[in-house]
Parts: structure tokens; C-alpha cells; sequence
């Protein structure tokens, strides 16, 4: 095992007289070595070691064990990322430290490496390194360690990390090779798992229309019974029933559409999702003012002005922008509607060099505090006594919109209008 020596030579100095007068950090060091996960990749623990027990804010070991130098391991792990974007061939500390073969310290370092990234990223007041060498005495790489507050080591804790950057030498000559070896092994293994998800994805999917095909079938009988019944009752009936019982067949009627279309919504949903996009050249604007125009007509409404401005022309599915368009041309009138004078306005805007679409009304807003509301299903900004609907309709929106690759957001204010805002990929 590589890391047998150093934990031995660290047992030995931990058990010696001397212990006692050692700094506190060193044994910390002791006791944390001989912890050490044998059956998981010792690199990262000793990154880890080094970081914790020592008081630096970071710890970076680097290998050129390739000729090419890279990061073999980090600490502490949410400046993975940051350590990863730094090219390790033109950072000025990078070079400094891999090229040299004896301990360095720099206690200067925004002034000796003013143009690193690092450094000025992590604003580092002291710096150490020390080579690691493997077999031959071939430097392999180097450990680096980052404080953002001067710092020193005393000459045992310095002897100490030279003691471990030659097994990290070694490591690095050993992992680094099985790492890569095992990378065949991990697609293999990413493989199979892509084969399996999409297996379930699969079985899945013929579920959910097995579902689909239930709701719309098994669901939808009982519900024309229903009202098939109540239409009867009332036709046949209603002169002899009194005017509290004809309410409650009106109800039940008005409850059995309201399920249809919450029926139809949802089937709509989850169709959405799996339906094949047949994209096409669309013209908007002249759908927009179709879609209106039909709606308004239908609710033989006289106080909605229209204004739509020409949009450019597009590709996308044409049967999905309409039902996305009819979803919201339907909401700006049904929430405009205790307004004696509606209006509603369609035009595009340029942001960062994308066309964005937007629909503005002047109806009774909603409250931005809710916002995260506004696209899950079934939930309701607004009383199902105040405006009818599923609470669908903004998810099948949204849905539709992701579909094109494109993003749908709004703003609003109380009883000052609502503007939804959407891209097409």
C-alpha cells in the first residue's frame, strides 16, 4: 500500500516523546492521516487533511505526470468549479510552483502574482508549496496551499507535508492511472444506466396514456350519464320541480362541463410532452388576431379593443402555439372582464438579441408576491367565484413554451394589468 510508509512514519512520531511539544495542528495532522480511507482515492482526503487540520483556506494538488499540468484534486469541494475554469498552463502561480523542485512560500502573493486569477479570486495572503516526486525522483506533480490570512509553519509541520507530498508523489503516478483506467468502466457503466432509464422512461410513457385513455374514456361516461340525466330531469320535469331543486340541476350541469374541461386540460398536459413537434413557418401576429377575434365573437363581446402589432415570422408547431395563444388570449379577456373598456395588446421586444413576444391587457393584475404560483397546476391566484377556469391552463403554457426551447414570464400589478412575456427558441 503507497500510504503505509507515511502512516507508520506519522504513528511512530505521533507515539515519540516529543509529541507532547509538537504544535497542536501537527497532530491533528497525525490523528487525521491515520484515519484515512484506504478503500476510496487518498488524494482527495489528503486535500482535505491538509486543509482542515493545517488552517488553509484552500488546498490544490496538481499533477504533471502527463507532461500536461492538471488538477488531480482539490479542497474545499464547492471551489471545484473555480479551481476547474483556471487554465492550469497559464496561471502564473501554476508555473511558479510546478516548475520548482524545493519548497516555495510566498508571503506576497497579490503583489508577486498580480495577474492570477486564483489569487485574486481567493485573496491570498500566504502561499506554500512543495514538488512531489515519484519513482526515479521524478517530479509528478505539486501541492499547493492557500491561505487568505498570513500564515506560518513551524519547521516540524513544514517536514511533516514534505513527509506527505512524496507518497502524494507516488499517489499521483498510481491513481491518476486507474482513474483513467476506470473511465472505460464508468461509460460502460453510464451506458447500461442510460439504457435502463430510458427503458423506464419508455414503460413509463405507455403507462401514463394507459392513464390517459382511462380518464378519457372511463371517467367521461359516467359524467354524460350524470348529465344526460339532469338534462332530462329538467326538460321532462322542470314544470313540476320547484325553483331550489331546478338549481340544483343547473349546478350539476355547470359541475359536469367544469370536470370536462378539466378533464381535457389534463389529457391536453400530458399529451403535450410526448406529442412529435411539426414545426412549420407561422405568422403570429395573424394568429393572434384570429384566436381573439373567434373568442370575442363567441362571447359576443362589444368592449375589447385589439391591438396587434406585426411580428416577424417563425418556425414551430402551429397546433401547439394556437392552443398556447388561445390559453392566454382567454385568460387577458376573462380577467379584464369587470373592465368596461378591455384592451389587449399584442408586440415583440429585442432582448440580447432574441425576439420576445409579449401579451398585455389592463385587467385585474395579481399580486407578484404569488408569482411562483403563477405556471404549477392547480393553483389559484384568484377565487373560483371571481373567474371560472381549471387551473391548468398556464402549465399547458409553459409546457408548450419549453417545448420550442423558449422561456414564458410575466409581470403584474393589482388591478393595473398583467404582461406575459414569452421566447421560441
Amino acid at each position: 500500500m503507497i500510504v503505509k510508509p507515511l502512516l507508520n512514519r506519522l504513528k511512530s512520531s505521533s507515539n515519540s516523546d516529543q509529541t507532547p511539544n509538537e504544535p497542536p495542528s501537527l497532530i491533528r495532522l497525525y490523528e487525521a492521516a491515520l484515519s484515512l480511507n484506504t478503500s476510496k482515492p487518498l488524494l482527495p482526503q489528503f486535500a482535505e487533511i491538509l486543509s482542515t487540520r493545517l488552517g488553509f483556506n484552500a488546498v490544490i494538488i496538481l499533477s504533471k505526470h502527463t507532461q500536461e499540468l492538471k488538477i488531480a484534486a482539490s479542497f474545499p469541494i464547492e471551489n471545484s468549479s473555480l479551481f476547474g475554469q483556471i487554465d492550469c498552463e497559464t496561471s502564473e502561480l501554476y508555473r511558479e510552483i510546478s516548475g520548482s523542485q524545493q519548497m516555495m512560500n510566498f508571503q506576497e502573493p497579490l503583489k508577486q502574482f498580480p495577474n492570477d486569477e486564483l489569487v485574486n479570486t481567493l485573496q491570498a495572503k500566504s502561499i506554500y508549496s512543495w514538488p512531489c516526486f515519484g519513482k526515479n525522483k521524478q517530479q509528478t506533480g505539486a501541492i499547493c496551499l492557500i491561505s487568505s490570512s498570513v500564515k506560518s509553519l513551524s519547521a516540524q509541520e513544514k517536514q511533516a507535508i514534505g513527509a506527505t507530498s512524496r507518497q502524494i508523489g507516488q499517489l499521483i503516478t498510481n491513481e491518476l492511472p486507474l482513474a483513467q483506467h476506470s473511465n472505460a468502466e464508468n461509460e460502460d457503466r453510464q451506458k447500461q444506466l442510460l439504457e435502463t432509464k430510458t427503458a423506464e422512461l419508455t414503460a413509463a410513457n405507455k403507462s401514463l396514456e394507459t392513464i390517459s385513455y382511462a380518464i378519457s374514456h372511463d371517467l367521461r361516461a359516467p359524467l354524460r350519464t350524470i348529465d344526460s340525466f339532469s338534462k332530462a330531469l329538467t326538460e321532462d320535469y322542470g314544470h313540476e320541480l320547484s325553483e331550489e331543486a331546478s338549481s340544483y340541476l343547473t349546478r350539476t350541469r355547470k359541475a359536469c362541463a367544469q370536470m370536462r374541461h378539466l378533464i381535457d386540460d389534463l389529457l391536453l398536459l400530458s399529451r403535450i410532452t410526448r406529442r412529435k413537434l411539426e414545426k412549420q413557418e407561422i405568422n403570429l401576429s395573424k394568429l393572434v388576431e384570429n384566436i381573439a377575434q373567434d373568442l370575442i365573437s363567441a362571447e359576443h363581446l362589444n368592449n375589447v379593443e385589439l391591438n396587434v402589432e406585426l411580428a416577424p415570422l417563425l418556425i414551430a408547431d402551429q397546433h401547439l402555439i394556437k392552443i398556447a395563444l388561445h390559453h392566454l388570449l382567454d385568460n387577458a379577456i376573462k380577467f379584464s372582464s369587470e373592465k368596461k373598456h378591455r384592451r389587449i395588446d399584442f408586440f415583440t421586444t429585442m432582448e440580447n438579441g432574441k425576439t420576445v413576444y409579449a401579451l398585455r391587457d389592463n385587467g385585474c393584475g395579481f399580486d407578484m408576491g404569488y408569482y411562483d404560483k403563477l405556471f404549477e397546476p392547480f393553483k389559484y391566484l384568484h377565487t373560483a367565484s371571481e373567474y371560472s377556469g381549471t387551473g391548468i391552463g398556464l402549465a399547458i403554457v409553459q409546457k408548450i413554451i419549453a417545448r420550442h426551447n423558449g422561456e414564458i414570464w410575466a409581470d403584474s400589478d393589482p388591478d393595473q394589468g398583467s404582461v406575459f412575456y414569452f421566447t421560441l427558441g
